[in-house]
């Protein structure tokens, strides 16, 4: 997920709709040749260059915003809330104080 991407603004469409201008709704990254360096999150990059956000896309998105819906963004919301769902209940089986690794103590 990038910011204003498809994903993203799929999320603002289902909760605030009024946030989102469809009509500017489009990426428009600036292209950048690098090996090493990929500033529109598209794939991993090797290395990590700050920049501003002019400086990587002209409409300030990332990816295709012009393609978000609500229907997505409410599909988002569904998947996001199971996993949180699924993590609290995992976490409440968890020990509430780790036992100390003493062993590792003694090598000071």
């Amino acid at each position: 997920m990038t910011h204003a991407c498809e994903m993203e603004s799929s999320m603002i469409l289902r909760l605030r709709p009024e946030l989102v201008t469809p009509d500017a709704a489009r990426g428009a990254n600036i292209p950048f040749d690098s090996a090493f360096y990929v500033p529109d999150f598209s794939r991993p990059s090797r290395v990590d260059v700050a920049r501003t956000f002019d400086q990587l896309s002209e409409t300030g998105a990332f990816g295709h915003p012009e393609i978000a819906t609500v229907e997505k963004g409410e599909a988002l919301f569904a998947v996001a809330a199971t996993e949180v769902i699924a993590f609290v209940r995992e976490f409440a089986t968890w020990p509430a104080v780790l036992p100390r690794l003493n062993s590792f103590l003694g090598c000071f």
